[in-house]
C-alpha cells in the first residue's frame, strides 16, 4: 500500500477535478456544522419552553432539572454516538480509491484526509458528485482495508496531518463522518493534539 507521493493523488484528475474533491469537503465539513447548530438551538428551545406546573416546587428547582444537565447528556450521547461509529469504522474493511497507485487524498483546511467508501454505491455517488463522466465507480482501481488499518498505520506512514474521510458524498444525509487526527482517534505520534497542543476537532465536532 503506497502511501508516499500522496500528494500529487488530489491532482490527478486535473485542476478542476481537485476543485470539486475539496468542495465535497467543504460541503461535508458545512453539513456537520448545520447539523451541530440545529442541534444546540433545539436544546436551547427545550431549556427556554415554559414551565406547565402552576408553580414551581423544591424539585423543579433542583440542579438536575437544571438546562444545563440536558446540554451535558446531549454532549454525552454525541460523544457515544460517534465512538460508536469509530468502532464500527474501525471493525469494518472499506473502499480506498487510488490513483497511479496512490491513494486518492484531498487537501482541506491544512489535513491531508484520505478518501473511504463503505460500499461501491458510495463511491458511485462520489464519482458523480466529483463530476466524473462517465461515473468510473466500476473501473476505478481500489483497495479494501480494515478502517483499524487505515487509522493506525496509513495515517502515521504519511508524516504529516492525515485523517480519514467516510463516504464524502453523503453528507447531507448525515452518512459522512470525518475522522481528523486528533487523539484517541489517531495513535498520539500521528496526532496534532499530540504534537502541538492544539486540536482540530474533538470526536464530538466531528459528526455534530
Amino acid at each position: 500500500m503506497s502511501t508516499s507521493g500522496a500528494g500529487a493523488t488530489s491532482g490527478a484528475a486535473g485542476g478542476d477535478g481537485r476543485t470539486r474533491l475539496e468542495d465535497l469537503l467543504r460541503q461535508a465539513e458545512a453539513e456537520a456544522e448545520a447539523r451541530g447548530r440545529q442541534a444546540s438551538e433545539e436544546r436551547a428551545a427545550r431549556s427556554d419552553e415554559a414551565p406547565t406546573a402552576a408553580a414551581p416546587t423544591d424539585r423543579d428547582m433542583s440542579p438536575a432539572a437544571a438546562p444545563d444537565a440536558e446540554d451535558e447528556d446531549a454532549v454525552a450521547r454525541e460523544q457515544r454516538a460517534f465512538a460508536a461509529r469509530l468502532g464500527e469504522f474501525r471493525r469494518t474493511a472499506v473502499i480506498v480509491p487510488t490513483l497511479d497507485g496512490d491513494l486518492m487524498t484531498a487537501t482541506y483546511g491544512g489535513i491531508r484526509w484520505i478518501y473511504a467508501f463503505s460500499d461501491r454505491q458510495a463511491l458511485a455517488r462520489f464519482a458523480v458528485a466529483a463530476g466524473w463522466e462517465p461515473p468510473p465507480a466500476d473501473g476505478l482501481e481500489f483497495l479494501t482495508v480494515y478502517g483499524a488499518r487505515l487509522l493506525d498505520v496509513v495515517v502515521p506512514a504519511t508524516g504529516e496531518p492525515t485523517g480519514v474521510a467516510l463516504d464524502v458524498a453523503d453528507a447531507e444525509t448525515g452518512g459522512c463522518v470525518m475522522f481528523p487526527p486528533v487523539r484517541g482517534i489517531v495513535p498520539d505520534e500521528a496526532a496534532v493534539d499530540g504534537t502541538n497542543g492544539e486540536a482540530l476537532a474533538t470526536p464530538g465536532e466531528a459528526t455534530a
